[in-house]
């Protein structure tokens, strides 16, 4: 019988041959356990579309390698731009969604997520925008959340409104979500868009909880980071996944060096994450083209520092600002600390 006679050939095979072959076997199995075990790091820039000089200056990024992927935010005013800049420079698949809930005004019908909005006539703290709906601020929807006046489906409504922007301008659903100022982490509400979020097919979230942090977390922080852990496991019950290590807390408002970067991610990977995400803000300055519409957030009305990109591939802006951020993470003190991060991270036992 064929079965028979090819059992027979394997059983005859000379020992040394044997041997050989079996060494080879455990060779490539260990290759690919030690590539599984291999640590990764992500560097992702947030607030895509918040404004056109943010953007191309996070396209500069992109095409540089100083980051690796950035999340657009459907209700920034230049959203649409930055998806056409995205598109037109073949980086769209490396573009996932900035789910805001705290600053600017809601993609959804206003009349569907009266809880997320300032009353009429309020100026929105932190942005000092004016007129029409306007959500309440980032810590006005902390605040909001905490005493129960924002409703979880209100916030759910507004981040599907947003999930079907990204759909309908890029042609599929996210692959990945993070929040603008940690929106998706409040517990009044991350049951809701971690079952909203699933829905939607996306796959992976951010969760910004830093293990055994460099240096003492602001009061703001500290609460994210704590919420951050907890909601680590809704959404890993709806089957999202997340980096196991973060970066972008414990540098909030610091000047730092490139080795003190370097050394928060070694951080993430010497406590046990083997995979780490670092979130960035770069963006380019505000051009006399933009003046008048300038990003509203804390990065549009700081003073930026610029670093020139290795092989930036637009001639006309060839400098990246990385302005200070006093608000919420860290800036970019050097382009180059980006890379080494990433070679830190890669090349870590």
């Amino acid at each position: 019988m064929v079965g028979t006679s090819f059992a027979s050939d394997l059983f005859e095979v000379p020992g040394s041959l044997a041997a050989g072959l079996l060494c080879i076997v455990l060779a490539l199995l260990c290759a690919i356990v030690m590539r599984a075990r291999k640590a990764s790091c992500v560097v992702v820039a947030d607030d895509f579309g918040i404004s056109l000089e943010r953007s191309r200056g996070i396209v500069l990024a992109l095409k540089g390698g100083v980051v690796t992927c950035t999340s657009v935010m459907a209700n920034g005013d230049a959203a649409v731009e930055a998806i056409e800049m995205a598109r037109e420079h073949g980086l769209l698949h490396l573009v996932g969604l900035h789910l805001n809930l705290t600053e600017g005004r809601p993609v959804s019908d206003p009349s569907r997520v009266p809880s997320l909005l300032l009353e009429e006539g309020e100026t929105q703290s932190g942005t000092e925008l004016k007129g029409g709906p306007l959500l309440r601020g980032k810590m006005g929807y902390r605040t909001a959340c905490a005493s129960g006046a924002i409703r979880a489906e209100d916030a759910a409504e507004e981040a599907l409104a947003q999930l079907r922007w990204f759909e309908k301008h890029v042609g599929r659903m996210p692959h990945f979500v993070d929040g603008h100022q940690h929106c998706h982490v409040v517990p009044a509400v991350r049951e809701q868009l971690a079952s909203v979020f699933a829905a939607a097919g996306v796959r992976h979230t951010r969760i910004p909880t830093e293990r055994k942090p460099p240096m003492t977390l602001c009061p703001l922080c500290s609460v994210v980071d704590v919420e951050a852990e907890q909601a680590r496991a809704t959404f890993s019950a709806h089957g999202i996944s997340s980096c196991a290590g973060f970066v972008g807390l414990s540098l909030c408002g610091v000047d730092y060096s490139p080795d003190e970067l370097v050394n928060a991610v070694a951080t993430q990977l010497r406590h046990g994450a083997r995979s780490c995400e670092v979130m960035v803000h770069p963006g380019l300055p505000d051009s006399d083209d933009n003046a008048a519409q300038p990003a509203w957030d804390d990065f549009g009305r700081c003073a930026p520092q610029s670093h020139p990109i290795p092989g930036a591939p637009l001639p006309s802006t060839p400098s990246l600002a990385a302005p200070r951020d006093p608000a919420t993470t860290l800036r970019v003190a050097n382009v180059g600390a980006l890379k080494s991060c990433l070679t830190a991270a890669r090349t870590s036992p």
